[in-house]
């Protein structure tokens, strides 16, 4: 039996000194056992903790300027790594000692040069202005001195991904003009300097003024869960396991674009996010090339038209509702109007006017709009008496009839050079082409509103996108403050035309202030960014890249600035696997679905059976319930 000090029980509560184990304790496991790895390896470059193999790097020097942000790809990095920060506050009094046995050494190797008739050192020069600087901010309290030492881990399931992740982390850190080493002989200090513990057993440390120390706090991560707005759930962290989930309209703008391959899953990528915002209230709007939304329309309640020439849904491309109190590029609705329907024309004739036959048109457009009493006041749009016309009693306040394609050709014969334009636009005013002459007889208020042209003839494709496109648009400039989602599928058709090109651009530098996300999806990333594509992805706050065409996979991660580790995912992604980028935040992401929305989703023919099953079990189940 173990004898038990009497010395080290106290007279106040009895307890016995916690350093002694208790002897029933022993040969009992502990919480530690629990937790503890079978075994650790230490090598001179790594250690092997368990099944993982460890690498901790040592940053051992830094550029002589930085800026805010200037380590945000490190910190965003998409591999499984850990960064370590230990920072140090150091006496004023001191560093101000060392300063100027620092400025006086300086001093005395600028004169001894002088004396010998030697240039200056420039790198003197400039440690000397420096010192001199950072002094004064000092004496004044306008910053602070510290030590800090920067350490990461790298996490990996074999040695080769380890090599190839620290290849890559030393590259990037190299680029950003940072200086690294690996821990050689030192992976068991350094591993433990990166642990939450506030032991930095390297001390490895380099001072920083109170500026410079500000510019190196992350402000982006792999992590993409943010609870603000009315997020959606986009799918699982494929590098942590957490919930990728945010509110787009919540980021500095709404838009996003969607690049992958054909089968990669990006439309259904993008029917899950608009299925799950149209449940929290935002209505989407969808021009559709391929056929694939009519399926969520029917089920969802929302409005699927099919636009082709034996279809009896039409779209005015001279309708026009005034705008929201704040007019679109400072210019006014009706003068925008005119300057879209002459993009219009240009998309249908293929060619660019001739600036004589611009003059011609945009009088003709003016002379269309003006007999029909439409001015550039915003009442002008709606009747301001009751009036008969064409034996159709018009109400005061309703909206007036808009002119169509038939009336500007009548403007446009008015005009000696107008007489060409009016012929080469005859195929679409009383040809078989003639899918957009006659009045609008839609409804754009609908909570899921899908425009199929999958059947549209080929020589009205682009055009009828770019139709659909601008009176989306002019529905959503109306301003009645909803929040919606508007989808462009297979975009890199209109990027291929440098009219509607230009008005895709438009439309996402300006759809923010209307409330208005705007999504691009295209499978032909080159195509796409042809035509100021470019543009358009400056002008978004998230983009996502699923499974690349091989082809394409150097030209995207070039775009994107990806990493080798980022560029193997978008070329070896699984289908639903992707790469998404939301404000400077990246990470990788694995989508996942409810069963109901799967079939929804998916272009499956076979799941189109289980939706009816689906749809029963569900009605069934609330039935029980109420």
């Amino acid at each position: 039996m173990e004898r038990i000090d009497i010395s080290k029980i106290t007279s106040g509560d009895h307890s016995i000194d916690k350093r002694e184990r208790d002897v029933v304790d022993k040969g009992m496991r502990r919480i530690n056992d629990y937790l503890a790895p079978d075994a650790i390896v230490s090598e001179p470059t790594y250690i092997q903790v368990g099944p993982r193999f460890l690498r901790s790097i040592m940053i051992t020097g830094y550029p002589r300027t930085a800026h805010i942000g200037w380590l945000n790809r490190l910190y965003s990095y998409g591999a499984n790594i850990d960064i370590s920060m230990h920072i140090e506050p150091i006496a004023t009094n001191k560093v101000i000692k060392t300063l100027n046995r620092k400025i006086s050494q300086y001093i005395s190797t600028q004169r001894m040069d002088e004396e010998r008739g030697k240039i200056t050192d420039i790198a003197i020069e400039a440690a000397l202005e420096d010192a001199e600087e950072l002094r004064e901010k000092l004496q004044k309290g306008i910053e602070k001195f510290f030590y800090q030492s920067v350490y990461i881990n790298i996490n990996a399931k074999t040695l080769d991904e380890l090599d190839q992740v620290t290849e890559e982390i030393e590259s990037l850190c190299g680029n950003v003009g940072m200086n690294t080493r690996i821990a050689m002989y030192q992976q068991n200090q350094a591993f433990h300097s990166v642990l939450p513990l506030c032991d930095d057993r390297l001390r490895f440390r380099r001072n920083f003024d109170s500026s410079s120390l500000a510019t190196c706090f992350p402000f982006v991560s792999a992590e993409l869960t943010d609870m603000s707005g009315l997020p959606i759930l986009y799918g699982i962290n494929l590098i942590n396991g957490s919930l990728v989930m945010f509110d787009r309209f919540q980021l500095n703008n709404y838009n996003s674009v969607i690049l992958a391959t054909s089968g990669a899953g990006k439309s259904y990528f993008v029917k899950l996010e608009a299925i799950r915002y149209m449940a929290l209230g935002t209505k989407v709007m969808i021009i559709d090339p391929q056929g694939e939304y009519k399926r969520i329309a029917e089920v969802l309640g929302g409005q699927y038209i099919k636009l082709s020439s034996n279809s009896d849904d039409r779209i005015n491309p001279l309708d026009l509702q005034a705008s929201s109190e704040e007019e679109e590029d400072g210019k006014n609705f009706l003068t925008q109007k005119i300057l879209d329907v002459y993009a219009i024309v240009e998309v249908m004739m293929k060619r660019k006017l001739t600036s004589r036959e611009r003059k011609v048109l945009l009088n003709a457009l003016e002379d269309t709009y003006r007999r029909f009493n439409i001015t550039r006041e915003k009442n002008s749009i709606v009747s301001d008496e009751y009036v008969t016309d064409d034996e159709v009693f018009v109400m005061k306040g309703s909206r007036k009839k808009m002119p169509t394609l038939t009336d500007l050709e009548k403007a446009l014969r008015r005009y000696e050079e107008g007489t060409q334009i009016a012929d080469d636009l005859d195929p679409y005013i009383n040809g078989f082409l003639d899918l957009f002459n006659g009045e609008s007889n839609v409804n754009p208020n609908s909570p899921f509103l899908v425009f199929d042209i999958s059947e549209m003839e080929k020589e009205l494709g682009d055009v009828a996108m770019f139709i659909v496109l601008e009176f989306l648009w002019g529905k959503i400039k109306s301003g009645d403050k909803s929040r919606r989602l508007l989808i462009v599928d297979e975009a890199w058709m209109m990027m291929n035309n440098p009219q509607s090109a230009e008005f895709l651009v438009r439309v996402a530098k300006t759809a923010r202030k209307f409330y208005a996300g705007l999504t691009m999806i295209s499978q032909q990333a080159r195509d796409f960014l042809a035509n100021d594509g470019e543009q358009i992805i400056g002008n978004t706050s998230m983009q996502v890249l699923l499974r690349q065409h091989p082809n394409d996979v150097q030209f995207v991660a070039k775009m994107f600035g990806l990493s080798e580790s980022e560029m193997n995912v978008v070329r070896n992604a699984a289908k639903g696997e992707a790469l998404i980028f939301a404000s400077g935040n990246h990470t990788a992401v694995s989508v996942v679905s409810h069963e109901l929305e799967h079939v929804l989703c998916s272009t499956d023919p076979s799941e189109k059976e289980l939706l009816e099953d689906i749809i029963a079990e569900i009605m069934a189940e609330e039935e029980e319930e109420e």
